[in-house]
């Protein structure tokens, strides 16, 4: 009864969207048929029991996934990890001019996080809100603290191939908000030009412009 439940909800939900956004009824009813093709109606559990219940079903997705990220290290191994960094060491605040080129590297069209903010939305924001962006952004590095929003993500499950039943035959894609992806990209591209300022002259493999096929030239001559 709970999946002809949810069912029913999908469809009506998926209704409503194509009315909002003036789509047709054969785009309503394409989306309709393409989600119920990605949907689970029965599960097995880490003993090979098959459930058919919606939250035991998202209760072995949760359990799979946890223990798929859980890290294998031990606390010995995590401890050799760890780096201590003095607390003198100062950061250059993030400008605007890095919000907007970060902005330029990333795809449009892609699925938003639980804000709901797009990327096509960010692009065209006007001077005030990218600055209001880089204070924000500022205001996460001096005190070293992720909002809590950034670490709550929706992941939505496709299946590949084989049994469908096992939850290892679904591809997960995690839609996080695209604010925090945008931070991120920032902190890529300083990254990415540190190393590429300090690396070696002859260093041609796996850096953006250079090929190993010069050096192979090279020592054919």
């Amino acid at each position: 009864k709970m999946i002809q439940f949810d069912i029913r909800k999908f469809e009506t939900d998926e209704l409503e969207n194509a009315i909002k956004s003036g789509a047709s009824w054969k785009n309503a009813r394409n989306g309709i048929r393409n989600g119920m093709k990605n949907w689970i109606p029965k599960l097995k559990d880490e003993n090979g029991v098959v459930h058919s219940d919606r939250s035991k079903i998202l209760e072995i997705a949760a359990s799979f996934y946890e223990n798929l990220y859980a890290s294998k290290l031990s606390e010995e191994e995590k401890r050799n990890l760890e780096i201590e960094f003095s607390p003198e060491i100062s950061f250059e605040e993030i400008e605007v001019h890095e919000i907007e080129t970060a902005l330029t590297m990333m795809k449009n069209k892609k699925a938003v996080g639980d804000d709901n903010l797009p990327t096509e939305l960010l692009k065209i924001c006007d001077v005030k809100t990218l600055g209001d962006l880089k204070d924000i952004f500022n205001e996460i590095l001096r005190n070293e603290e992720i909002p809590s929003q950034w670490l709550q993500s929706t992941i939505v499950v496709f299946f590949k191939k084989g049994d469908r039943k096992e939850m290892k035959n679904y591809r997960p894609i995690t839609k996080t908000s695209h604010v925090y992806k945008l931070f991120v990209k920032i902190i890529e591209n300083r990254i990415s030009s540190h190393f590429e300022r300090n690396q070696n002259a002859n260093q041609a493999g796996f850096r953006r412009g250079f090929s190993t096929t010069d050096h192979l030239f090279t020592v054919q001559q």
